[in-house]
């Protein structure tokens, strides 16, 4: 009776039903969630956004996850400001499906708000952000402010992406982060005085080894 129930179901539904179908998710039967899943997939689309913006401030995890998903796959630019909200989320895997789907939009508003996932405590949002970063277009502001991050991951990071891009500094300071950021402490004696503050920057990274050559 289930089964025949969701075949009416899938000739019925559309756009519209697309808030009743997300409360379903909220199902403790595993195998009806799976179902409602499955229909949603059929009858998304842009009409669905509202829906699925609203549904990324869920209580439930799971179902601010699928808004996530569904969001990237539709690729609409009025959910991005939705979606940047949802890299702050508490769960791991929500703020991994907001960075992929912002990366999939390549709107350069993401950018910013994207960098602090490079040094997140959960490895899949923090690969999903250099994922999604890797994916814009263009050499951002936020990325070139990157290279003066405290963290080294961050740094090598935004050095590795720019000399994909063929980036080039355009002073001294920024020749001289570039080359910290690569960890070619040598290159810094060139840029002087320029160097000095980038140097004393490192001198609090948690790499100690990054420590040890800022200051020979």
């Amino acid at each position: 009776a289930r089964e025949q129930s969701f075949k009416s179901l899938a000739n019925l539904v559309d756009a519209r039903s697309v808030e009743a179908l997300l409360a379903a998710l909220e199902n403790r039967d595993q195998d009806v969630r799976r179902r409602v899943e499955e229909l949603l997939g059929q009858v998304l689309d842009r009409d669905s956004i509202d829906h699925l913006i609203a549904a990324l401030s869920h209580d439930a995890p799971h179902i601010r996850r699928l808004a996530a998903e569904y969001l990237k796959n539709l690729r609409d630019p009025r959910s991005v400001t939705a979606l940047i909200t949802a890299l702050n989320d508490s769960d791991d895997a929500v703020r991994a499906d907001a960075a992929s789907a912002l990366g999939e939009l390549n709107d350069a508003r993401a950018v910013r708000p994207l960098v602090p996932l490079l040094t997140d405590r959960a490895d899949r949002a923090r690969l999903g952000a250099e994922a999604a970063l890797e994916k814009l277009d263009g050499v951002p502001e936020a990325l070139v402010a990157a290279l003066g991050a405290p963290e080294g991951k961050v740094r090598r990071f935004a050095a590795r992406s720019l000399g994909k891009q063929r980036w080039k500094p355009g002073n001294a300071r920024e020749r001289a982060l570039f080359a910290i950021a690569e960890s070619a402490f040598h290159k810094c004696v060139k840029e002087a005085d320029d160097a000095v503050e980038p140097l004393i920057g490192v001198l609090g990274d948690s790499d100690a080894s990054a420590r040890k050559r800022s200051a020979m």
